[in-house]
């Protein structure tokens, strides 16, 4: 998911370095660095490292942010890891808001932090978090699954699945909230 190609400071020279940093927009030693280069299309900046006037085919495209972890942390590899933003800005460059971390902890960070397209988020959503918290809440106050399932149109695994919390956990919070 987050990773990218393996890099490490191996793969920079002094050329590089001084290429990508004059694309950083450094600011205050706790704010975000923004990447003033190219984006693609989630807003990651993207950077190319290597290749050569007579061998252009060995350039490499990076993402912005993998590239100033590597320059921040010499020696150090980002092979079968992801680079992680502490402040969830995706062009931001401020080696003191990166972290190395896993596939895992990058996807509990997007469920955590809600950015990825979850619940109403997702186009294909077609019952809104209240819809579904307001079922969630007729199993609790006693309906059986199957009764709720039957009065809304939806079948009973979509309202066993939205009741234990697997399915639109955002929805599952709703309701625990409307209780609490």
């Amino acid at each position: 998911m987050g990773k990218g190609k393996p890099l490490c400071s191996n793969d920079f020279n002094a050329t590089t370095e001084s290429r990508f940093w004059a694309k950083v927009e450094k600011r205050g030693a706790d704010d975000c660095w923004v990447f003033r280069g190219g984006l693609n299309n989630k807003g990651y900046g993207t950077f190319h490292i290597g290749g050569t006037d007579s061998s252009p085919w060995t350039c490499r495209e990076q993402k912005a942010h993998r590239v100033s972890w590597c320059l921040a942390n010499p020696g150090a590899s980002t092979e079968d890891s992801c680079v992680l933003h502490a402040c969830d800005n995706p062009p931001c460059c401020n080696p003191a808001h990166l972290s190395l971390g896993t596939d895992l902890e990058n996807v509990a960070q997007m469920i955590e932090r809600e950015r990825g397209a979850n619940g109403e988020k997702n186009g294909n959503t077609v019952y809104t978090d209240k819809f579904i918290a307001a079922a969630i809440l007729r199993v609790w106050d006693g309906e059986s699954r199957r009764g709720v399932a039957r009065s809304i149109g939806v079948s009973r695994t979509s309202v066993d699945g939205w009741v234990i919390g697997k399915k639109r956990k955002l929805a599952h919070m709703e309701a625990i909230l409307c209780i609490n």
